[in-house]
C-alpha cells in the first residue's frame, strides 16, 4: 500500500479509498444485517487492519497521499436496498449503519494511536431521489445527505449511542459526495443550487462522473467550469479506468481503457493465476472520441502515446543489446527514455527533474 500511495503522490495527486458492501455483509452470522445495521463490530477490525497495513506511516500518521475514506459507496442502494423507498425504518437502518461505521473508524484510529493531520471521511450517495426522505425528496442525492446530516448530529434518534464524538468528527472531517451519469448542464439546477443553500460550509465532490452520451471534451470543460464557479464543489473523479467486463449492457460503456490481446505478465491472487493484459484506448460509443486522449487533454496533458501500450515494457526488458534493439524497434522516444532511465537507476544514479529534456534528447538519438 505504501508504494501504491507513494506513486499517486509523486505528481501531486491525492488518493481516496473506501469500502463496498462486502465489508459490511461478507460475514455470515454477525454481518450488519444480523446486528440490525449497527456495524461497529464489523468495521472496526477491518479499518484497524487498514491503518496498520498501509494507511499509516511508521510514526503513526496517515500517509500524506491519502485524503479521503469512503465509509460506503452508494449506501442508499445497499443499506438496505430499500433505504430510499422503504419508509422511516429503512432510512434509519441506513443512517445507523453509516454512523456506527464512522464511530468504528474513529475508535480504530484511537486504538492505533493515529497522530498528525487527519483524513476526511465521506459516504458517496447515488444520484437518485430519496422518496422516503422528509426533506428535499425531489432532489437527487440531497435528501440522502440531509438524512445523514441529521443522524450524525443526533445519533440517538436512530437507535445508536456512539463510543466516540461522531458529531464532532462529522462537523470537522466530513465531505459529502455522490455519483452521477448526468451531464454538467443538469447539475446546478438539480443539485448544487439547493446544496449550497443547505450546506453552506461543507464541501462536496463527485466520486464517479461520466455522462457517456455527451461530447466528452465539451462536457469535461463544462464540469470544470462548474467547479471553478462553485467553491464548495471540490472536484470529480472520471469513471472509470477500465471497462467492467464482468458487468453487462450499458454498464460496459464507461471504461477509458479496454484490455488488449497481448499478455504482459501473470499474477497470483488467492491461489489462482490470472493473465495481465495490456491496455487499449476505448472510443466513445456515441461520439467516437478517443477516451484517454480526450481526458488527458481536458486535464492539460498532451495526450497518450497509445501505440506503445501493448508493446513490450521497457521496464521489463533485459538490459543488454537484445533489450535495447527491442526498444529501438518500437520507434518511441518515450519508451527509449524509460529504458535509458532504468539503466541509469541500475548504475546507482538518478535522472533529476530538470534533466528530463536532456534524457529525451538522448533517447531520441537512438530512434531512427
Amino acid at each position: 500500500p505504501h508504494e501504491f500511495l507513494g506513486r499517486g503522490r509523486r505528481p501531486g495527486l491525492g488518493s481516496r479509498a473506501g469500502y463496498e458492501r462486502l465489508a459490511y455483509f461478507q460475514r455470515g452470522p454477525g454481518s450488519c444485517r444480523e446486528t440490525d445495521f449497527d456495524c461497529f463490530s464489523q468495521i472496526k477490525p477491518l479499518y484497524l487492519q487498514n491503518l496498520r497495513k498501509g494507511f499509516l506511516l511508521s510514526d503513526g500518521s496517515y500517509h500524506p497521499a491519502l485524503r479521503y475514506f469512503n465509509i460506503l459507496n452508494e449506501p442508499d442502494l445497499k443499506m438496505p436496498s430499500t433505504a430510499t423507498t422503504g419508509g422511516p425504518e429503512a432510512l434509519a437502518q441506513m443512517s445507523r449503519a453509516l454512523v456506527s461505521a464512522l464511530d468504528a473508524m474513529l475508535d480504530a484510529e484511537r486504538e492505533a494511536g493515529v497522530v498528525g493531520p487527519l483524513i476526511n471521511f465521506t459516504a458517496t450517495f447515488s444520484f437518485g431521489m430519496c422518496i422516503s426522505c422528509t426533506d428535499h425528496s425531489n432532489k437527487p442525492a440531497l435528501g440522502q445527505m440531509l438524512q445523514l446530516d441529521d443522524a450524525m448530529r443526533h445519533p440517538e434518534k436512530y437507535g445508536y449511542t456512539p463510543v466516540n464524538d461522531v458529531t464532532g468528527a462529522y462537523l470537522t472531517r466530513f465531505t459529502h459526495s455522490f455519483n452521477t451519469v448526468n451531464p454538467a448542464a443538469d447539475l446546478e439546477p438539480m443539485f448544487f443550487d439547493s446544496y449550497v443553500a443547505k450546506f453552506p460550509d461543507m464541501p462536496v465532490y463527485i466520486a464517479e462522473y461520466h455522462s457517456v452520451r455527451q461530447d466528452q471534451a465539451s462536457d469535461l470543460d463544462a464540469i470544470f467550469a462548474l467547479a471553478d464557479r462553485i467553491p464548495l464543489f471540490l472536484d470529480m473523479s472520471f469513471f472509470e479506468y477500465q471497462v467492467s467486463y464482468w458487468k453487462a449492457g450499458p454498464e460496459r460503456e464507461f471504461g477509458v481503457f479496454g484490455l488488449g490481446n497481448t499478455i504482459l505478465a501473470s499474477m497470483d491472487y488467492f491461489s489462482k493465476t490470472y493473465d495481465v493484459h495490456c491496455l487499449v484506448p476505448e472510443l466513445s460509443l456515441y461520439t467516437g472520441e478517443n477516451m484517454p486522449n480526450t481526458l488527458s487533454l481536458a486535464y492539460g496533458g498532451s495526450g497518450l502515446e497509445h501505440a506503445t501500450l501493448c508493446a513490450p515494457n521497457p521496464e521489463a526488458m533485459p538490459m543488454d543489446q537484445t533489450g535495447f534493439e527491442r526498444v529501438v524497434a518500437q520507434k518511441s522516444v518515450g519508451q527509449m527514455a524509460r529504458f535509458v532511465e532504468r539503466i541509469v537507476r541500475h548504475l546507482g544514479a538518478v535522472v533529476k527533474e530538470d534533466g528530463r529534456q536532456r534524457l529525451n534528447d538522448l533517447a531520441g538519438g537512438y530512434i531512427v
